[in-house]
């Protein structure tokens, strides 16, 4: 969980709580410090304070679900900021907290975010693997199909190769592809 506040005393409590909870805490005052963590590290969750220094962390919600679609994002308000968190949530945020009066909450937010981010991971991973075996299926498709045109091309070779008086060859095109008709 990346725990995001410009106060060193709240990011401590909160980097306190989200341990409490079970999770592995990484640490940034500001929105530019997140977004650097973000591109070196593996995050899953981030925790963010909606007043930072250097931006919003609404808009910093929207930054992360665009470029991070599968981290879950839970932004905390200042109190009776409530529109702040309907707007992060508008934005992707999995749920806001309002500072101080929902600390309680936390542990069941970051819970049902960190259940919500393995899900997702796991049905893109599903997704991956039918992709693959669509794609296996077509080259299965491409090579059966290549198959047929050997086939008939062995048969115009064997057809050309026996003597006339034996066969006679009527070969037909139908839509661009050769037919083969045998007749003794």
């Amino acid at each position: 969980v990346l725990v995001l506040d410009h106060d060193p005393h709240l990011r401590a409590l909160l980097v306190q709580q989200v341990k409490k909870t079970g999770f592995n805490t990484l640490e940034a005052d500001t929105v530019r410090g997140a977004l650097q963590t973000l591109e070196t590290q593996a995050v899953n969750l981030v925790l963010t304070d909606v007043m930072l220094p250097d931006g919003n962390g609404v808009e910093l919600t929207r930054m992360i679900k665009t470029a991070y679609p599968l981290i879950e994002v839970i932004a905390i308000t200042s109190e009776g900021r409530i529109s702040d968190g309907v707007q992060a949530i508008k934005n992707g945020a999995f749920d806001y907290l309002e500072k101080g009066a929902d600390n309680h909450r936390l542990p069941v937010l970051l819970t049902g975010a960190a259940e919500k981010h393995r899900l997702h991971s796991q049905l893109k991973q599903l997704d991956e693997k039918v992709e693959g075996l669509s794609a296996e299926a077509n080259r299965k498709d491409l090579i059966a199909e290549n198959m047929k045109q050997l086939e008939k091309a062995s048969l115009i070779l064997k057809a050309l190769q026996s003597p006339l008086r034996q066969r006679i060859l009527h070969l037909m095109f139908t839509r661009g592809h050769v037919t083969v008709t045998e007749v003794y």
